[in-house]
């Protein structure tokens, strides 16, 4: 069991180290410090949840905390449909590979309890919103999020080991806004800046290793390796030779 501990706590120890009591830095750390987050990958930082969302013209505002959308059904279809998710992986695995369109992902339209089939609906993410190329205005849209788990406070929570390498990345990218300084006593060396960057590069992989989370090509095997139908790979004929 991963020990978790607010998004603010590698946030106020860079603070801490840097001597500063303005809280004007918060924001922008905040969002650095989730994109460090992001990428270590943290994998147990997440759940994963099912959430009906109003659409309005052609948008759907995401709930606070999403990390990433998995999967769209057209209408509602509740928040306990995850069989009629993983089905609908199975049916877009089995379409052409071009199914990744430049303008996002083929939304899924269930027909029945036994039918699900793939709509002519794309869709994208952008601001925080599921942005459809079709108007369904007053309509409803079944999503699956990752999301981050939040504190009483409403900061997102992550994992304990991931609180260094996240104050490094901070550290780092202080270091590399210095440049940019009206003050030149305040510019940072540039071969500071570099190595606070191996810092973060070298902390970042020990992170990653300890939360766990397999890359894209590691899932690929694994999946190949319990030839789960779910998952459609192991039952699919490979489509390079």
């Amino acid at each position: 069991m991963r020990n978790k501990v607010s998004i603010m706590a590698p946030v106020n120890k860079v603070l801490d180290y840097m001597g500063s009591e303005s809280v004007d830095d918060v924001p922008v750390l905040m969002d650095w410090a989730i994109d460090a987050d992001k990428s270590i990958g943290a994998k147990y930082d997440y759940k994963e949840v099912i959430r009906v969302l109003d659409i309005v013209n052609c948008r759907a505002v995401l709930p606070c905390g999403t990390v990433e959308v998995n999967g769209l059904l057209l209408g509602d279809h509740g928040c306990d449909c995850g069989l009629l998710f993983d089905q609908g992986q199975i049916v877009i695995r089995g379409l052409s590979t071009d199914i990744e369109t430049t303008t996002g992902f083929v939304a899924i339209d269930i027909v029945s309890d036994v039918e699900l089939r793939c709509s002519a609906t794309q869709w994208y993410v952008q601001d925080n919103n599921v942005v459809l190329d079709t108007n369904y205005d007053g309509n409803k849209v079944t999503v699956r999020l990752l999301m981050y788990q939040l504190d009483n406070d409403g900061f997102p929570l992550v994992n304990e080991n991931n609180v260094e390498a996240i104050a490094a990345y901070l550290e780092w990218r202080t270091a590399a806004r210095s440049k940019w300084s009206k003050d030149k006593r305040d510019v940072m060396p540039a071969n500071s800046i570099t190595e606070m960057e191996n810092r973060w590069e070298r902390l970042c992989a020990d992170a990653r290793a300890q939360s766990g989370m397999p890359s894209p090509a590691e899932k690929a095997d694994i999946s190949d390796l319990l030839s789960n139908p779910i998952s459609g790979r192991s039952v699919m004929p490979e489509s390079n030779a």
